[in-house]
């Protein structure tokens, strides 16, 4: 039969303890239950052990914290390899729609994306409109402070055509961004999926909602537009929109990026010193026992406290 734990502590310490801390003094390690039933009085052994549950539940706390959040990364990396799947999504939709499946292969669309912490979507609009408002090409804005869209248009003689779109989403510490050429799959694209703000941006050089139209003729006003400008695709490989318009989102993007990122890591370091002195306060940086409220020195090896930190526990403030 195995030793009974109690018999470690005498009769004064078990009566001072109530249910739960003998409950909590058995479940500790044979080490643990040596160290304070031999080091602590009947009169101090409560405070030392409450204490002691008390750590021991913020490292629970710690490491379900860490379970979460690795979670939540492998669900992110699971959407991620799901969006893969929109090619053929496309193509359903192109046949309901009735638009040939050769147009809607012809000019592939580049669904190139990605995510920048520390932007907003705002801190990418100017640089845009710098790069690309010129003689040939003008960009413009429209949309929520959240989900803005750039829409960069080629001009020509008598009108502008959209030739890429820019999405640019808020999202958890930082701004998603997706690039899209506007080829015609792009415009199928962009009504299939409901992008109805994207054309009212580009209405005024595709001319699609100058008149009253139906859902149904809006795409085939955009198919007619797209297919008397033959050469979109080539104008847009030739005037390089898609690398001009990544040049410009990372270089803005990748400084506010690093900018945020170490101001992170200094709030991580000060945060650490802060915590680290707040454990010296409430545990004898010596032996490692937790000091009592009146505390001035340790109750085992009699070392100084140090003082109490100006700033509150961080800790305590996230729960």
């Amino acid at each position: 039969m195995p030793d009974d734990p109690l018999r470690k502590l005498t009769a004064e310490q078990q009566a001072a303890l109530d249910a739960d801390l003998t409950a909590f003094f058995i479940q500790l390690p044979p080490v643990d239950q040596n160290f304070f039933s031999s080091q602590f009085s009947a009169k101090d052994l409560p405070a030392a052990l409450t204490r002691k549950r008390e750590l021991a539940q913020r490292n629970t706390k710690r490491r379900e914290r860490a379970a979460r959040v690795k979670a939540e990364v492998d669900a992110k990396a699971a959407e991620a390899a799901a969006e893969s799947a929109d090619d053929d999504l496309l193509s359903a939709a192109a046949a309901v729609l009735g638009i040939g499946a050769g147009a809607a292969a012809g000019a592939a669309i580049s669904g190139n994306t990605a995510f920048f912490r520390g932007v907003e979507p705002a801190d990418l609009v100017e640089p845009l409109r710098a790069e690309f408002n010129s003689s040939q090409t003008v960009a413009a804005a429209g949309g929520p402070p959240d989900a803005l869209n750039v829409t960069v248009f080629l001009l020509g003689q008598f009108d502008r055509v959209a030739a890429m779109t820019i999405n640019l989403v808020a999202k958890d510490d930082g701004t998603d961004v997706k690039v899209n050429d506007l080829s015609a799959r792009g415009v199928l694209a962009v009504v299939t999926s409901g992008g109805a703000k994207l054309l009212n941006v580009a209405s005024k050089g595709l001319r699609l909602l100058s008149g009253r139209l139906t859902p149904g003729q809006v795409v085939d006003v955009a198919g007619q537009t797209l297919a008397s400008s033959a050469d979109l695709a080539e104008a847009v490989s030739t005037l390089q929109l898609k690398e001009r318009a990544w040049k410009v989102i990372r270089q803005t993007a990748e400084a506010i990026e690093a900018a945020y990122k170490d101001r992170l890591k200094q709030e991580r370091a000060a945060r650490a010193l802060l915590e680290a002195a707040w454990n010296r306060f409430n545990n004898c940086p010596t032996c490692g026992v937790a000091f009592g409220a009146e505390d001035a020195n340790c109750r085992v090896c009699g070392s100084a406290r140090p003082e109490k930190p100006l700033t509150a526990d961080p800790r305590n403030a996230a729960g």
